[in-house]
């Protein structure tokens, strides 16, 4: 299972990195149209995102990084974030219709979960690495 999530996670982590690339390469124009406190908002949720990719490593390689209960914490956070979501999908569907947010928070929700399954076992189920520290 680790393996899978290993090469899993790897291929979502590139994809990750080229939505990142892509919002990094837009900020001049992102700017211009919402302003600073939302383009820099959500790049830092962007950001903070990609700490599942560390907890998702940690927990296939077995090693202790930062505190089990910070990866507690995120994974709740994580959670609660797909409740929050109905923004996102408003403001989808808003720009491109009823289906668009919908599918496209599906999409994430199923793209995400075997990530957050990581990051639910590596904080709440993995006492064996949290010993080792």
């Amino acid at each position: 299972m680790r393996i899978a999530l290993a090469i899993y996670a790897s291929i979502f982590l590139l994809l990750y990195l080229y939505g990142l690339l892509l919002r990094v390469r837009s900020i001049k124009s992102d700017l211009a149209s919402h302003g600073p406190r939302k383009t820099y908002g959500d790049l830092t949720l962007v950001l903070a995102s990609g700490l599942m990719f560390v907890a998702c490593y940690g927990y296939v390689v077995q090693r202790p990084i930062l505190h089990p209960w910070f990866w507690a914490a995120f994974f709740v956070v994580s959670v609660g974030s797909l409740l929050w979501s109905g923004r996102f999908i408003s403001s989808l569907q808003s720009e491109h219709g009823t289906r668009a947010g919908l599918v496209a928070y599906l999409v994430n929700t199923v793209l995400v979960l075997p990530i957050d399954l990581a990051v639910f076992l590596y904080a709440f189920r993995s006492a064996q690495v949290w010993q080792q520290a």
